[in-house]
This record gives structure tokens, C-alpha cells and sequence, in this order.
């Protein structure tokens, strides 16, 4: 026999033709039998009234497969072997994609929970201003708002981020502050819910998980040249 091998490489090379059709066949013929055991693995593990009804409950996976793809008992341990992983490494995925999504979820809370703790304090800052616009006696009433501060009719507001000051005529404080504001964090708040309703949406399709995907029967050939 007429072939080269290399250290550390599973490659064989200058093979001759029946050789080389030999080893295609049987990785076509172990590749199928892959596939087959893992759709009865996926079957068995995750929809398992589907499992019994198609398959019964007579022989075991081992069995089915054993059947299924003519191989004596060594390769038969190695197909098995392969799908368990499969279907073991496609169960820790799920667990791992379900508590990133729990966490992503745990923290749109608490952005929706901040957002409306400051929209509270804008919208009694806009009653406590409609208040103070019709009569200069009275306090504007600014609560958590501490970056705003009112005096002579003329408001002032602090930017959080550059820590610049911004002043405002009294009627230019509403309608270019403080309603602008009132609109823009009722816009983040509407966005983080539909955010966490596409988390939540794809945390319950977790529930019910998906094959793996393997190519199809093309897939399949080419993995033999």
C-alpha cells in the first residue's frame, strides 16, 4: 500500500484510489449515522413523548442506532459517544444562553425602574413650575433635581455630563427643558420595555430548543473530500 503519513497529523496523502474511496465511505457511512443518533438523542432529551411514540420504548439508543447503520458494537460506542457530546454541549449552551438572558433582563429592571424614578421627579417638577409660573411667590420645587435651581424668573440647569450651566427664561424653560426631557425619557422607557419583551421572548424559545443544524446531505459529501 502506497500512502505517506505525517507526525501529529491525522491526513493521509498519495493514497491510492481504492483506499481513498474506502476512507470516504466510511466517514460518508459514520457521519450519517451521526446525524440519525443525534436526532433520536434530540428527540429522547427534549421531546420525549415524541421519542417513544416514533421509536417505542423497546430497545435503547444504542440499539436503534446499532440498527439503524449496520456497525458492530466498536463503532457504534463511537457514534454514541460523539452525539452525547453533542447533545450534552447543546445543554450547557442552553443553560448558559438562559442565565445571560435572566441577567439581561435583571438589568432592563432596573433601567425601567431608574428611568421612571426620573420621570416622576420631571413631571412634579412640571406642577410644582406651572405653580411657580403663576405666581413668583412660591418655591420651585426641584425634589431629587438638585442640577436645577430657580431665581428671578430665570432657571438654571446643570449638565450632569459636562457640568456646564445653562440658563432659561421662565416660559424657554418649559418647552425647550423640561418637556423635551419629559418626552425623551418616556421614548427610553417605552424602548427598555420592548427591549426586555425580546429577551423575555427569546428566554421562553430557550424552553423549546432547536436542532443542530448540520448542512444537509451536500454538507454531509463534502466532509469526505
Amino acid at each position: 500500500m502506497d500512502y505517506t503519513t505525517t507526525i501529529f497529523s491525522n491526513r493521509l496523502y498519495e493514497l491510492n484510489s481504492v483506499v481513498e474511496k474506502d476512507i470516504n465511505d466510511i466517514i460518508y457511512k459514520f457521519s450519517s449515522a451521526v446525524y440519525s443518533s443525534y436526532e433520536r438523542h434530540f428527540l429522547k432529551e427534549f421531546q420525549e413523548d415524541e421519542f417513544y411514540k416514533k421509536y417505542g420504548s423497546k430497545d435503547s439508543l444504542h440499539m436503534l442506532t446499532k440498527k439503524s447503520s449496520g456497525f458492530n458494537t466498536y463503532y457504534t460506542n463511537g457514534v454514541e459517544r460523539k452525539v452525547k457530546g453533542l447533545i450534552d454541549s447543546q445543554k450547557e449552551l442552553i443553560k448558559v444562553h438562559q442565565k445571560d438572558k435572566k441577567e439581561s433582563l435583571k438589568s432592563i429592571d432596573k433601567k425601567i425602574r431608574e428611568e421612571k424614578d426620573k420621570l416622576a421627579q420631571y413631571e412634579k417638577l412640571l406642577h410644582s413650575y406651572d405653580e411657580y409660573r403663576l405666581d413668583n411667590t412660591k418655591k420651585l420645587k426641584v425634589g431629587k433635581l438638585r442640577h436645577i435651581k430657580a431665581t428671578d424668573q430665570i432657571i438654571t440647569v446643570r449638565d450632569l455630563n459636562t457640568f456646564k450651566n445653562t440658563t432659561y427664561k421662565l416660559y424657554q424653560f418649559e418647552y425647550e427643558y423640561l418637556r423635551p426631557k419629559i418626552k425623551a425619557i418616556k421614548n427610553k422607557i417605552s424602548k427598555l420595555k420592548y427591549r426586555r419583551n425580546n429577551v423575555q421572548i427569546r428566554l421562553e424559545n430557550l424552553n423549546t430548543p432547536k436542532r443542530i443544524v448540520f448542512g444537509g446531505k451536500k454538507n454531509l459529501k463534502n466532509l469526505t473530500t
